[in-house]
């Protein structure tokens, strides 16, 4: 008696979360688009690339998780209620964008030394 073996499912093919554009921002593509009022709805934040005034006040030796979300905010210019209701993974690909950008200050996000 031989076994059928179950159909596999089909899975959509994923796009790119991240897209580097000519002027060094990068693009992330949100898996849990933002409702912005009744009208709008916000589907990527653009990343500009930090200059040292987005850095200010920020302890990069050790920033904290409301570091990396005030900087999110100066960089993609989107005001603190369109960060706070990022979802989780999609709040993990914008860190990751930021650790990107700081290069060797790379972000320590719930690590201890």
């Amino acid at each position: 008696m031989s076994k059928k073996k179950k159909p596999k499912a089909k899975t959509k093919a994923k796009l790119p979360l991240q897209i580097k554009n000519e002027d060094l921002s990068i693009t992330v593509r949100l898996l849990e688009p933002i409702q912005r009022g009744e009208d709008e709805v916000i589907e990527e934040l653009r990343l500009k690339k930090p200059k040292a005034k987005h850095l200010r006040k920020i302890k990069l030796q050790d920033p904290e998780m409301d570091d990396m979300l005030v900087l999110a905010g100066k960089l993609s210019g989107e005001p603190p209620s369109v960060i706070d209701e990022l979802g989780i993974e999609d709040m993990m690909e914008v860190i990751e964008v930021l650790g990107h950008f700081l290069g060797s200050m790379a972000v320590k996000i719930g690590r201890t030394a």
